[in-house]
């Protein structure tokens, strides 16, 4: 049996929620940047989405501007564990932006 962990993903689509492997990161073809999302959370964005045209920005309350996707995984020390928070509450805490460059 694999072992995944809690993760919740926000993209174009929206917010989800989705199992990943806890080697994800080895997996994927996107260079990832980690921030801190709450005091249990980490964000996992990808490190040159500010960059490409047109990106699709999350305003964070504390003003911070992220380009999508975002990978939203807990965190219990150096470990990452699953995201304990649900859909609601992280869509509580962001606005997406899809027209950035108009503002």
């Amino acid at each position: 049996m694999e072992v995944t962990v809690r993760a919740l993903w926000i993209d174009d689509k929206g917010i989800s929620e989705l199992d990943v492997a806890p080697d994800w990161e080895s997996h994927s073809s996107i260079t990832w940047d980690a921030f801190e999302l709450t005091d249990t959370h980490d964000g996992w964005t990808d490190d040159v989405g500010l960059f490409r045209p047109d990106p699709l920005i999350a305003t964070f309350p504390d003003g911070r501007k992220v380009a999508l996707p975002i990978l939203v995984l807990g965190r219990d020390g150096e470990h990452t564990i699953d995201a304990t928070m649900t859909l609601a509450e992280l869509g509580g805490m962001v606005t997406l932006d899809r027209n950035p460059a108009t503002h």
